[in-house]
């Protein structure tokens, strides 16, 4: 019986109209039926019934390929969206790989450019520190030198005060004593 009619299937209703019209297998004798020679007279009960059922079988059949064809429709796409989702997770490991190979240069390189800034840090520290200790050593070595006129100053200055002498006449000894230093 066809899903979803409710009345009997095509080759169902027409065994029930020659059963109703009287036919008996053993007899042969359908409505219509105009008798034929012996060999011909009488059909067997399988071969009748597969006369009547024929329309069926053709629907049978023609579902059975329908749901054939449903089934490989559906089987192609599920492949097709498999060999997509394989081909999508390759394509996600290679932009994956790639990003990490791509960050582990940058930070390599990031890496080599601090090492580079350390040591040229390092080298202006030392520069700078360097340089500071010259001042440092000139400004000691001047600091040395004026204490020393100062002290020569002070002897001059009381020499010069106990001898009389004049502004100009210190200026002159100092000369003297600054050249011969």
């Amino acid at each position: 019986m066809a899903s979803g009619a409710s009345g009997p299937a095509p080759h169902e209703s027409s065994l029930l109209a020659a059963s109703e019209a009287g036919w008996e297998p053993e007899s042969c004798a359908l409505p219509g039926y105009r008798e034929q020679p012996a060999a011909r007279s009488c059909l067997d009960w399988q071969g009748a019934s597969l006369i009547l059922m024929s329309p069926g079988l053709n629907l049978q059949a023609r579902a059975e390929q329908e749901e054939e064809f449903i089934s490989n429709t559906l089987f192609k796409k599920i492949q097709a969206l498999q060999k997509e989702k394989e081909t999508l997770a390759v394509n996600y490991e290679k932009e994956e790989e790639f990003l990490t190979n791509e960050l582990s240069r940058k930070l390599m390189q990031l890496q080599h450019e601090k090492a580079e800034l350390e040591q040229h840090l390092e080298q202006e520290q030392e520069f700078q520190v360097n340089k500071l200790m010259k001042k440092i050593k000139k400004l000691e070595n001047d600091t040395i030198s004026k204490q020393l006129t100062l002290e020569q100053l002070g002897t001059v200055s009381s020499e010069a005060h106990s001898n009389h002498m004049s502004a100009a006449e210190i200026v002159r000894y100092m000369d003297g004593k600054c050249s011969e230093s």
